[in-house]
């Protein structure tokens, strides 16, 4: 049982994290976007949709065993991340990226 518990302690610590980093990766691309660097945040933007999956893949697996407070945590950091998401999308097609020789 003790493996059980430290396993799910493992998910819930990487869940969280996961949330965190997608918090980071939104808020460096917001800051590429506004800056006009475009391509920077056209990665960012991948790599933060990267997180987002495994985000999703962790959730839609057994998570029942998981913390209610670890759960709420990863809601509460992910909540608004879609739209946040749409509005540097939007910023970067006010910045035509330049284009590759």
């Amino acid at each position: 049982m003790a493996v059980s518990q430290g396993s799910n302690a493992l998910l819930a610590k990487s869940l969280r994290s996961r949330a965190l980093i997608a918090n980071a990766l939104c808020a460096i691309a917001e800051e590429q976007a506004h800056s006009g660097n475009a391509m920077r945040s056209v990665e960012t933007v991948r790599a933060l949709r990267g997180v987002l999956d495994e985000v999703s893949l962790i959730l839609a697996g057994d998570a029942s065993n998981l913390p209610f407070g670890t759960l709420q945590d990863v809601a509460d950091l992910i909540d608004g991340l879609g739209a946040r998401i749409t509005a540097v999308e939007r910023a970067l097609s006010l910045h035509p990226m330049p284009a590759r020789a």
